[in-house]
Formats: C-alpha cells, sequence, structure tokens
C-alpha cells in the first residue's frame, strides 16, 4: 500500500514512519502527511525520518526525499495539524552506513 492512498476506518494513537515517507515525491508529501493526521487521535503522535540532505534523488532504481531539520520543520508547520515539532539528527548505526545521518521528528496532532 502507497502512503497516497492509506486509509483505514479507525483513528490511531500513534504512526510510526521510519524511513518510509523518504520514499514520497517532495510535491506529495505536505497532502500525505495530512492524511496520516487524519487517520490520528487527537493528541495522537506521529514519527517520521528522513535521510539529512535537499530535494530529491534516485540511488538504485529507488525514489528519495531528504531533509533538513529546517524543510522538515516548514513541511510539518504547513500541515497546521500538529503541535510545535520535537526534531533531531542521528547517524546511522548500520556499521556500513556510518556517515549517513537521519532526520527525525516526533509530532503530536493538535
Amino acid at each position: 500500500m502507497r502512503f497516497e492512498g492509506f486509509f483505514w476506518e479507525h483513528a490511531f494513537e500513534g504512526i510510526w514512519a521510519c524511513a518510509s515517507l523518504l520514499h514520497v515525491a517532495e510535491s506529495d508529501l505536505p497532502e500525505v502527511i495530512k492524511r496520516l493526521a487524519a487517520h490520528l487521535t487527537l493528541g495522537g503522535a506521529l514519527y517520521l525520518s528522513f535521510k539529512r540532505g535537499t530535494g530529491e534523488r534516485v540511488k538504485d532504481g529507488r525514489r528519495f526525499t531528504d531533509m533538513s531539520p529546517e524543510s522538515l520543520t516548514a513541511l510539518l508547520d504547513g500541515c497546521r495539524a500538529f503541535g510545535e515539532a520535537d526534531i533531531w539528527e542521528s547517524q546511522d548505526c548500520r556499521p556500513d552506513r556510518a556517515s549517513e545521518v537521519w532526520v527525525n521528528a516526533v509530532v503530536k496532532k493538535t
């Protein structure tokens, strides 16, 4: 199932989108995140993570949308469904990818 078509009839208290939304086209992300927010209960949490960078790229035939802390903040603020985002960066823990940095966020639906 693609995020663009995600629908569920019941609300969730939390959605864990670890390293998955980064495969959604940048132009589609605002609507996808709004759709996920619509599936959260009031006060429900959304976790999401992206590789640090800017713009879109294709690697090994797979689409990636990269984010900086600033671009992720702007994306989440534009959705107007969440309180202030808790955003942080972390190193990839896989030994062969130690140089990769992730931009992570947790937001709660308001």
